[in-house]
């Protein structure tokens, strides 16, 4: 009786022994799981920092690209500028070269002007005699004037105020006679002129385009 009590209760210990260490077995087994669990979930963590700062890194170095491209192109810009003003800058330089060449050329005509000026004012102006009607004219043109065949001068310009102006000369009219007497040309004018006295009225014949008219113009004495 003894010994079957005794074997049921070693029987019983050994049981108990054993569930007890099965149980601190799975109890050590969740344990290092779970410390494993929070290990990967903290390597994991890691894992996503790093993705972001690589992505971090893969937009600065984006960033830093599109700088270096933007710096390139203001770099051929100021390339191109500085190339632009080196040119410029030449051009400036031959312009004032050419402005010192003007400078000298313009000093030198300046004396030439002054030596003829006191040439021309070293000689005696000849008086002038006749009347004066105030015109300027010219020899017919065949080149110009239709009517380059005939008689007469062309009248070139008008004297504000002067003898032939108050007479309603115009440039372009044809001057053919004066006082009856046929022009053929300006040294006959100017010899008739001459001749003729001072405010006594000149009857003067023309051709206006298409018109014939007569003028009475009264010259006066040559302005001093």
């Amino acid at each position: 009786m003894n010994n079957t009590v005794r074997t049921w209760y070693w029987l019983f210990l050994g049981i108990v022994v054993a569930l007890a260490a099965v149980k601190w077995s799975r109890s050590r087994t969740v344990t290092s799981l779970r410390q494993d669990n929070q290990l990967l979930r903290e390597q994991f963590g890691g894992i996503q920092a790093a993705r972001s700062e690589i992505e971090d890194l893969e937009n600065l170095r984006d960033h830093l690209r599109r700088s270096i491209d933007a710096f390139a192109v203001e770099n051929e810009s100021l390339r191109t500028e500085n190339n632009d003003l080196r040119q410029q800058t030449d051009q400036i330089a031959e312009l004032r070269v050419a402005l010192q060449l003007a400078q000298v050329r313009t000093t030198v005509l300046k004396e030439q002007l002054y030596t003829l000026q006191a040439e021309f004012n070293a000689k005696p102006i000849p008086p002038r005699y006749g009347a004066w009607v105030g015109i300027s004219v010219r020899e017919l043109d065949e080149k110009r004037d239709p009517l380059a065949d005939r008689a007469g001068v062309i009248v070139t310009h008008v004297m504000d105020y002067g003898p032939g102006h108050l007479a309603k000369l115009h440039e372009g009219d044809r001057i053919f006679s004066v006082d009856g007497e046929v022009i053929a040309g300006a040294a006959d004018l100017k010899r008739l002129m001459a001749q003729k006295p001072v405010g006594q009225t000149l009857a003067l014949e023309l051709a206006r385009e298409d018109n014939i008219l007569t003028l009475a113009v009264k010259p006066t004495d040559w302005p001093q």
